[in-house]
């Protein structure tokens, strides 16, 4: 009874995150006789498709979730190594879905997926308690386009609750931070994430990496969009969600637009000529970098968090009295680094230097004494310069952080890119959050690169003013033009699908009111932070705006 307690208040907590409304469950899917499913399938089935898609339960084991997917109308494959667990679900199936059951008893460890299995795609693939590393390249190919992922299982951590401890079974038996997360990213759309420790889960403490994605076609695809009728309509949006940010008008109604677009979290977007004029350059940027030391302000800042929660905290009115000149006010929490192209060896393939070590950098930018695009030019040794977190070493940066935080409800920081004429700064890579580019210098060609191939799909060129909306998992790189000697500067404006959600504020008052607190009257409790850092990982649900906190 506490086990199915500490369930049923996961589910709710979880349905409270749904984009869409949790539809009730009808008689036929609460059978006594069947054990209740893992709380983070109960949350996701809003996103399944209509029975009877076809559904693949790998490690089903006695197929608690086969058989919930059976009452609900779709026609299910159920796989195992275990004859006699296999034997116990086909008794348990619902005489009206026994047509609808196809069980598959195979060692997929020993002997790989079996061939009946590969000829196949399917509409939803579901993988509860189970890992098996040599299985995870195979899970695009089981999905056919649009289908639906839902994983669990697992992550780092979770040897502190429970057997074994041997360290070769832990290394395969578990996650690695982030692991699915990055699986997926490339050919798939993350609805959902958490990676860490969930207290009474299934009656028991654990660490677990949650997962629910939807493939999705080939980057080509979204290139199609964008040039279509539909993209017409999202660079209005993104035209509106920008417009404001250098005058007293007000934006806020743009927001529900662009995040109700139909290319939002789909398509990239490009919109010419409607970045915010921001007095932010390549000047501002290289003046930020002569006396790079942003280690004592960062130490300097910790002490005074240290003293004041050793104070009791800080009131709001406190906050609002602080000097200008005061160490808080002064704090700038930001960092650069240098990263540079190299030239690719036989077999090797492309490669980088990074440099990222404070005292090595504060000596490269006092040495070369970077202040204009020519000194980049003549001086800057081919560097990428990257800074992070601008926000915090610009007030026009954190203006328009803050707006854009107040619009979207969506949390990101804003990090700087500075690349010499004609280089390339970073690799390929994939992002896991949406990103807004804003082309301050200079010009820049973005090569967007096919999910499935990585071969180059499209590419966008921007010009100073110019935007490009990137959603999350899109693989890209983007090359300065050498024309005209001028370095390229862009600031890139992350946009996090996975902030704070009315489920997780709720949770985190529920379990505080549980609490005695001697927090000081008008002071934020700590706890409450906590709590929402905590949770907030749990309800993230990317993908869609309808579960963000809303004014």
């Amino acid at each position: 009874c506490h086990r199915h307690q500490h369930q049923a208040s996961w589910a709710l907590s979880l349905r409270a995150m749904a984009p869409t409304a949790f539809p009730p469950m009808p008689p036929l899917l609460m059978r006594p006789n069947r054990p209740p499913p893992s709380p983070w399938v109960e949350s996701n089935l809003p996103h399944l498709p209509p029975p009877p898609a076809a559904v693949l339960d790998l490690a089903c084991g006695r197929g608690r979730h086969a058989l919930l997917l059976l009452d609900m109308g779709y026609k299910v494959t159920a796989l195992d190594r275990d004859r006699e667990a296999l034997d116990v679900l086909s008794k348990r199936a619902p005489p009206e879905g026994k047509d609808r059951l196809s069980v598959v008893c195979a060692d997929i460890e020993a002997n790989g997926l079996p061939s009946e299995l590969r000829s196949q795609q399917f509409a939803v693939v579901l993988v509860v308690n189970y890992l098996h590393r040599p299985l995870l390249k195979d899970l695009q190919g089981l999905l056919e386009s649009g289908g639906l992922l839902i994983y669990e299982s697992w992550a780092k951590g979770n040897e502190a609750f429970a057997a074994p401890r041997d360290p070769c079974v832990l290394a395969e038996r578990t996650l690695v931070p982030d692991e699915l997360r990055e699986l997926v990213l490339p050919w798939a759309e993350v609805i959902g994430f958490s990676d860490g420790f969930l207290e009474e889960y299934e009656g028991h403490d654990c660490v677990k990496q949650l997962l629910c994605a939807r493939h999705r076609s080939a980057m080509v695809e979204n290139a199609v969009v964008a040039s279509g009728a539909a993209a017409l309509d999202g660079q209005d949006a993104l035209r509106a969600l920008l417009v404001g940010f250098d005058s007293s008008a007000d934006g806020n109604g743009a927001s529900s637009a662009f995040l109700g677009v139909g290319a939002f979290g789909k398509a990239w977007l490009h919109g010419r000529g409607i970045a915010p004029s921001l007095p932010f350059g390549t000047p501002e940027l290289l003046a930020l970098l002569r006396d790079y030391a942003p280690h004592e302000r960062r130490d300097a800042h910790l002490e005074r968090m240290r003293n004041l929660a050793a104070e009791g905290g800080m009131l709001l009115d406190d906050a609002g009295s602080l000097d200008e000149g005061s160490v808080l006010n002064d704090f700038r929490l930001w960092s650069a680094s240098l990263v540079k192209r190299l030239p690719a060896l036989s077999g090797d393939g492309l490669r980088t230097e990074t440099l990222s070590d404070e005292s090595e950098l504060r000596r490269f930018f006092e040495s070369a004494a970077l202040a204009s695009t020519a000194d980049v030019e003549a001086r800057g040794d081919g560097w990428t310069i990257v800074a992070n977190q601008l926000q915090g070493a610009a007030p026009c940066l954190g203006d328009l952080q803050h707006r854009l935080f107040c619009r979207t409800w969506l949390s990101g920081g804003i990090n700087g890119y500075l690349t010499p004429p004609g280089a390339i700064g970073k690799p390929p890579h994939v992002d896991d959050h949406d990103v807004l580019v804003l082309q301050q210098d200079g010009a820049k060609s973005w090569l967007l690169l096919d999910t499935a191939t990585r071969e180059v799909a499209a590419e966008v060129v921007l010009n100073a003013g110019d935007v490009l909306y990137l959603p999350q998992g899109v693989p890209h790189h983007a090359r300065a033009h050498s024309d005209g000697g001028q370095p390229s500067l862009h600031l890139a404006v992350g946009l996090h699908r996975s902030p704070m959600s009315w489920a997780s504020i709720l949770a985190a008052v529920l379990t505080l009111r549980c609490h005695s607190t001697s927090e000081a009257q008008g002071a934020l409790p700590l706890g409450v932070v906590q709590e929402i850092d905590s949770r907030s990982s749990v309800f993230a649900a990317c993908g869609g705006g309808d579960h963000l906190l809303r004014p």
